[in-house]
C-alpha cells in the first residue's frame, strides 16, 4: 500500500543520513592532509554525498502527505537563474547552449527542494540528450517548459542509460501536487518536457 511505501521511504531516508554524515566527516579530515590528486577524488566523493543528501531529502518530502506543511515558494528570476547556473558545468561538458526565460515572479505551493529537483532533473535530461545542441527553459505562472533540439524520444543518449530515475521523480512530484507532466517529440528535432502547474495530473 501507499502508506507502507511512505513508511519504508522515511525509514530508509533517515537511516541513510547517519552514514552520509560519517563519510562527510571523514572527508573533512582527509582534506587537511591530501595532495592534489587526492583532493580531486575527495571533491568527487563530496559532490556524490551532496547528491545523495539531496535525493534523501527529496524522498522524505515526497513521502509526506500533510498538505498543511507545504510551503509557498516564490518563483523568482533569482531562483531560476540559480537553477540554470547549477547546470552550466554539465552544459559546457556537452557543448550545449543553455538559456532560460521567466515571466514575472509568482507564488507556487511547493517545497523548494522539490521544485529544484523538478527543474534540475528536466534540464539534466535535456542536456544529456543534446550533445552540441541547445536547451531552453521557459517558466510562467502556469507552466514550465524545457525544450531541446537533441536526439528526441526514440534514441538513447550516447553514454547515458535511458532517462533513469530522474523523470520518475519528476512524475512523482507532479503527482504529489496534481500537476500534469508531458514529454513530446518536437516537429523538427529534439523534444519538449512540459509541467502544467494548475492542471490535474493525468499520470
Amino acid at each position: 500500500t501507499m502508506s507502507r511505501e511512505q513508511a519504508f521511504t522515511r525509514y530508509v531516508s533517515h537511516e541513510l543520513r547517519t552514514p552520509m554524515m560519517v563519510v562527510r566527516g571523514g572527508l573533512s579530515v582527509l582534506r587537511k592532509s591530501a595532495d592534489e590528486k587526492s583532493t580531486k577524488q575527495i571533491t568527487r566523493i563530496d559532490k556524490a554525498i551532496s547528491e545523495m543528501e539531496s535525493l534523501t531529502q527529496t524522498f522524505l518530502l515526497l513521502a509526506r502527505n500533510e498538505e498543511k506543511d507545504e510551503e509557498q515558494l516564490e518563483i523568482s528570476q533569482a531562483l531560476i537563474s540559480e537553477i540554470v547556473t547549477n547546470q552550466q558545468d554539465l552544459a559546457i561538458a556537452n557543448s550545449v547552449a543553455l538559456a532560460y526565460s521567466a515571466s514575472e515572479n509568482f507564488m507556487l505551493t511547493v517545497y523548494r527542494q522539490l521544485f529544484n529537483v523538478l527543474a534540475n532533473n528536466l534540464l539534466k535530461n535535456a542536456i544529456n540528450c543534446s550533445l552540441g545542441g541547445e536547451v531552453n527553459l521557459n517558466i510562467t505562472s502556469t507552466k514550465m517548459e524545457v525544450i531541446d533540439n537533441g536526439i528526441g524520444l526514440e534514441q538513447k543518449p550516447r553514454g547515458y542509460e535511458g532517462f533513469g530515475i530522474g523523470l520518475n521523480i519528476v512524475r512523482d512530484i507532479c503527482e504529489k501536487y496534481g500537476w500534469t507532466f508531458e514529454l513530446t517529440s518536437n516537429e523538427t528535432k529534439g523534444c519538449t518536457a512540459i509541467v502544467l502547474f494548475n492542471s490535474p495530473s493525468t499520470l
